[in-house]
């Protein structure tokens, strides 16, 4: 969330802070910065709680690797 590419091949950009899009008023992710953008802050605060329950089931179960071969059986 504070890094962004627009192409694949543009050079990635990092931010200070979260950039949130409104994916009903903007499908296509263009203005992240609006007027009404204020009025939608609200929501760091509860993403932040998912954001940290995600990073501590990485820290018990790490992520897939990419190029794992399907189908994916986990190490018991």
């Amino acid at each position: 969330m504070f890094k962004e590419v627009v192409r694949g091949t543009d050079d990635k950009k990092t931010y200070d802070f979260l950039r949130f899009y409104n994916l009903y008023n903007d499908p296509k992710e263009e203005y992240p910065l609006t007027k009404a953008t204020a009025g939608h802050f609200w929501v760091r605060w509860p993403m932040a709680e998912h954001l940290k329950a995600h990073f501590t089931s990485l820290g018990k179960e790490p992520a897939i690797k990419a190029g794992t071969p399907d189908p994916y059986e986990p190490k018991r």
